[in-house]
């Protein structure tokens, strides 16, 4: 499908590519030449590998086609380039030097953070942080321990759903459940979690302005009707519980990690040239 899909638009475009010829295009083993700038030639053996697998053909016309026109783009913006940049003034080869050596470093220093990174994190050790630094956790927004559900006012059984999400009877709660995952439209039964209150305001538009440890409450509109339980609550600039911070506390110990190993390999390469003297400093 490739080679049709080039073909047709060299077709297409066979009398712009004739203004544009020289009439010395080079001879190339990389099939014919789709576009030219100036002394750039762009070859339909470039173009082979921009189409992904089972690509349907209009798509795949439109992608050449925007690769082409990018090509041409970027082409005369680089001739434009190295006519008015002075040689001088940017060390062209320098540059170059210097994103290899940062490049090759950063793809080395990525592979060993693979092969070497302990990221297994303990339970003890995240709280052993999360305790000594508490001050750094204070909450950005309201939060809450909560479960909720929303029924449309016509769904069967509604009446009973208010003695079934109060109750602490082991058969109520089952019923409870089991209509939410029947009937309900949205729910969260999951009331040992934080969640920020704003998020909690998308699922239930009713919910009051300002809220506390509300307890259990209903509210209905014309279309919906709302059950919740609001298990507990925390404001903003208190300090954020641990289970709310767990995750972050996880990745900041991980990238602690990180830095001490990368750390440890600078120092380590260091000592190891000193003692090998393969440094001088004149």
């Amino acid at each position: 499908m490739y080679k049709h899909v080039v073909l047709g638009i060299v077709l297409a475009g066979s009398v712009w590519l004739s203004a544009c010829s020289t009439g010395d295009e080079p001879k190339s083993d990389h099939g014919k030449v789709i576009a030219r700038v100036n002394d750039k030639y762009l070859y339909e053996d470039d173009l082979k590998d921009i189409i992904p697998a089972n690509t349907a053909p209009d798509d795949s016309t439109n992608m050449v086609r925007s690769y082409i026109e990018n090509w041409i783009r970027q082409k005369l913006v680089l001739a434009k380039a190295e006519l008015n940049l002075n040689p001088g003034e940017y060390d062209i080869d320098n540059l170059i030097e210097n994103y290899r050596q940062d490049l090759l470093q950063y793809i080395y220093k990525r592979e060993l953070v693979r092969q070497k990174l302990d990221t297994v994190v303990s339970q003890k050790d995240m709280e052993t942080y999360y305790e000594a630094n508490k001050e750094k956790f204070e909450l950005q927004d309201d939060i809450v321990q909560v479960s909720y559900a929303v029924f449309d006012m016509k769904t069967p059984g509604l009446d009973k759903l208010d003695k079934w999400y109060k109750s602490s009877d082991p058969q109520d709660m089952e019923a409870y459940r089991n209509h939410c995952f029947s009937y309900a439209s949205s729910y969260y039964l999951n009331d040992s979690s934080w969640v920020m209150v704003e998020s909690l305001r998308k699922a239930i538009p009713i919910l009051p302005e300002h809220i506390s440890n509300m307890g259990y409450f209903e509210e209905q509109d014309s279309l919906r009707k709302y059950f919740v339980h609001i298990r507990s609550f925390k404001s903003k600039e208190s300090i954020s519980p641990f289970s709310f911070e767990k995750e972050r506390i996880r990745e900041i110990l991980i990238n602690q990690r990180k830095v001490k190993l990368l750390e440890d390999l600078e120092e380590n390469l260091y000592q190891e040239a000193v003692r090998k003297n393969q440094i001088e400093i004149f």
